[in-house]
């Protein structure tokens, strides 16, 4: 019976195409070694890599790893314990993927608010909204405030659906009052 080691992660840093190539050569060779002594291995279809680097397609010729198991394919951004972390490190796929997942809850707040009082719509906020903007928030949240936006304009919507605020009011006073804190607040809390 096979097992395997989930989300494990290699990180190699070189300053040539040439010694990050052998680097990457010889730790998948050691790799290969230690998974083969500890009876595990390794699911080449689960198995990915991203280049890091400033300008997107970098290395464009460098899209496998060959192994001993087999064909490593290179990917533009990997999920890595939930964040979607490409490969310039601005997490747009991330800030895509928890969006999606934050406008569907409110769209759920938005069809509840009629039926409970804002009490219970503080408490599924809590639970619909928060969690998703507060995981891992000290990592993601630094990206590009462009990037975010679309996140802190969810997050808005999701107080006002329990406040009765309109879209005219400034929310500042509003997180103030509730006590809650805005998407770019949680970054710097935890930093």
């Amino acid at each position: 019976m096979p097992l395997f080691a989930d989300d494990t992660t290699l990180v190699c840093v070189a300053p040539t195409e040439e010694l990050l190539m052998s680097t990457i050569n010889a730790a998948m060779s050691r790799i290969c070694t230690w998974l083969k002594i500890n009876h595990l291995d390794l699911n080449i279809d689960k198995s990915n890599f991203v280049i890091f680097s400033r300008s997107p397609n970098f290395y464009p010729w460098f899209t496998e790893i060959i192994s001993e198991r087999g064909i490593i394919k290179r990917t533009r951004f990997t999920k890595y314990l939930g964040i979607n972390v490409d490969e310039t490190l601005s997490f747009k796929d991330h800030v895509k993927s928890v969006s999606k997942i934050l406008s569907r809850n409110l769209g759920i707040m938005r069809k509840l608010k009629h039926i409970f009082p804002p009490n219970v719509l503080r408490l599924l906020y809590f639970s619909l909204i928060h969690p998703y903007i507060l995981y891992c928030s000290s990592i993601w949240l630094g990206t590009f405030p462009s990037i975010v936006h679309p996140i802190r304009v969810i997050q808005n919507n999701a107080i006002r659906v329990f406040c009765g605020v309109g879209n005219q009011e400034s929310m500042r006073s509003v997180y103030r009052d509730l006590n809650i804190m805005p998407a770019a607040g949680l970054r710097d809390f935890y930093i």
